[in-house]
């Protein structure tokens, strides 16, 4: 194998290109500051455009099942709600 794509950053859009390469068994190199997976994750939602991907390489059902469902989010300030916005249906 000698990959002609290099793809620089092991985050979101760099995991997605490698998937999407490597369903089309189409070689690559990734390469990543970090040594190894993040310990933590820093996302706080997904948005609808990236779900519409995940469903086309076929894995949003199980994104969607071991994610958290937030009904509300509360913006607070110096420990007082200022603002509620209801995410629920």
């Amino acid at each position: 194998m000698n990959p002609q794509i290099l793809i620089v950053g092991a985050g979101p859009t760099g995991l997605v290109m490698a998937y999407n390469l490597a369903r089309h068994n189409i070689p690559f190199r990734i390469i990543d500051r970090s040594d190894g997976p993040g310990q933590a994750s820093r996302a706080m939602a997904i948005l609808p455009r990236t779900l519409e991907f995940y469903q086309q390489f076929g894995f949003v059902d199980e994104v969607i099942d071991h994610g958290i469902k937030m009904e509300d989010v509360y913006v607070r300030v110096k420990n007082k709600i200022k603002a509620k916005v209801h995410l629920g249906s």
